[in-house]
């Protein structure tokens, strides 16, 4: 199942393979009720999102190493943000010329994913984002003391980023039901 393969995947290295979680359902009715308009990244390590009606939620992966994907996301403004009004948030998170010099160049689908209904997303967060940050560093330090580079090519000095989204904009008659699972001891 969705939740087994879940537990396995996002658990830490050297944990049990049947973590425990933390599962919530969501019911969300019309443009009024959408809980997360705003870009943003969780303050968790991991979260699989499936919409079990509706529409799911949309994302931009980025990764590190992708030297021809351009960086669209303004990483600095990623839940930092002092900005009351979503919109205009969204256009400084995400800029909507950045993303559309991309969507022209890459293709529409290739830049912002859309989740569908019954698509389970895996969304690596801040606190997975952290940990490998801090890995990293601890690795790079013992790795100078015997004159080694441990960084792959799949890894920065900034680690591994967490996964930006938001949910999407629904109709005024659109109903959204939407199973989170989250982890509930990272250490």
């Amino acid at each position: 199942t969705a939740l087994s393969y879940f537990q396995t995947v996002a658990a830490p290295p050297n944990s049990p393979k049947n973590v425990k979680c933390i599962a919530r359902i969501v019911s969300t009715f019309g443009s009024v009720g959408t809980k997360c308009p705003r870009w943003h990244a969780d303050h968790i390590p991991v979260r699989l999102i499936m919409s079990i009606l509706g529409p799911g939620c949309e994302y931009i992966p980025e990764t590190i190493t992708d030297d021809d994907q351009p960086r669209i996301v303004d990483r600095q403004a990623l839940n930092n943000l002092d900005e009351d009004d979503t919109m205009k948030a969204n256009d400084i998170i995400v800029p909507p010329h950045l993303l559309s010099d991309a969507e022209n160049r890459f293709g529409e689908d290739t830049i912002m994913k859309h989740a569908k209904e019954g698509d389970a997303v895996l969304l690596m967060g801040r606190g997975w984002e952290d940990t490998t940050t801090n890995l990293l560093r601890d690795e790079n330090e013992s790795a100078a003391v015997v004159g080694e580079s441990v960084l792959q090519s799949t890894y920065s000095d900034k680690g591994v980023l967490a996964a930006v989204h938001r949910s999407p904009t629904l109709l005024p008659d659109q109903e959204r039901i939407l199973l989170t699972v989250d982890l509930v001891d990272w250490n």
